[in-house]
């Protein structure tokens, strides 16, 4: 069995609320957001408990579960409620520990799917699941996303995974790579963009090379790419392997991404965007196509 970890934590800007308020409480088919996820884990026999963190006094209010949960006051930044909630779990100075993490706005993640990631993970000590662009689109109809090219293929990254936070060496570094991806090319400011400078000082100073090559590559997807619809053409000569590689020399762990037939681990709702008025829309047929499976 393994403990589940549901990332909750306030953004720091609005843009990414939902009505002015966390994305946990936003209303999906009469059920809370961040409920759905809480639901579809509690259900699962391979999670042993589960932890929230986020604004504790507002989660208090409406969260539901069947086993075993808490949860813990937010701290700082994503990385940091990651740690900060892992420090709270059962034996969790054990070096080996892995958690099961989770974001909070995962509208049709359900308990198949995350019993089918576990059972089907490979061993290591960050492990992300995908999906290719095929399964994705079979399962939601007419939506456009933008999508990662490796030599794979175009895929979809998933918004859970599996993870040994105690092996994972580099934390500040770390913690600043995952600050920087979600810098949005409408917000171009010197600081924001002297950031990216520091990072990659950083990484090149402990990491080498490869440190260099994996934030560069960020960097280039976030102020380049995006202008041009996600243009990704600059990795399609990378395998997902010789990624997953690069990612581990910065976390100095290693890092491997696992395909799933389970897409609705891969859709997450963003703010208030064509995520969240598409999955309002059809939450109901694509439900039927989940459960038809």
């Amino acid at each position: 069995m393994v403990e589940a970890i549901i990332l909750a934590g306030n953004p720091k800007k609005k843009k990414r609320l939902i009505g002015g308020k966390n994305k946990f409480f936003t209303k999906i088919n009469d059920n809370y957001l961040g409920n759905i996820v809480v639901d579809a884990l509690s259900k699962s026999s391979l999670i042993d408990s589960i932890y929230i963190i986020g604004n504790k006094p507002e989660l208090e209010k409406i969260v539901s579960v069947t086993k075993e949960c808490q949860i813990i006051q937010e701290k700082g930044s994503f990385f940091t409620n990651a740690i900060e909630a892992f420090n709270h779990t059962k034996n969790s100075k054990i070096l080996e520990k892995q958690v099961l993490y989770s974001h909070c706005d995962v509208p049709f993640l359900n308990t198949t799917a995350i019993e089918n990631f576990i059972l089907n993970a490979p061993d290591a000590d960050l492990i992300v699941p995908y999906c290719l662009k095929e399964d994705f689109e079979n399962l939601f109809i007419g939506f456009e996303w933008p999508y990662l090219m490796f030599r794979e293929g175009q895929i979809k990254l998933g918004n859970v995974a599996l993870a040994k936070p105690n092996k994972v060496k580099n934390k500040r570094l770390v913690d600043k790579f995952f600050n920087l991806r979600k810098v949005a090319v409408s917000e171009h400011k010197e600081e924001e963009i002297a950031s990216i400078f520091r990072i990659i000082v950083e990484a090149v100073r402990i990491c080498g090379v490869r440190g260099l090559e994996i934030v560069a590559r960020e960097a280039y997807l976030k102020y380049v790419a995006v202008p041009f619809k996600f243009s990704t053409n600059i990795v399609k000569y990378l395998s997902l392997d010789r990624i997953g590689e690069i990612f581990s020399s910065i976390f100095c762990g290693e890092v491997k991404g696992v395909r799933t037939r389970f897409p609705e681990m891969c859709f997450d709702i963003d703010n208030e965007s064509k995520e969240l008025e598409y999955t309002i829309k059809n939450y109901e047929q694509i439900m039927q196509r989940i459960n038809s499976r």
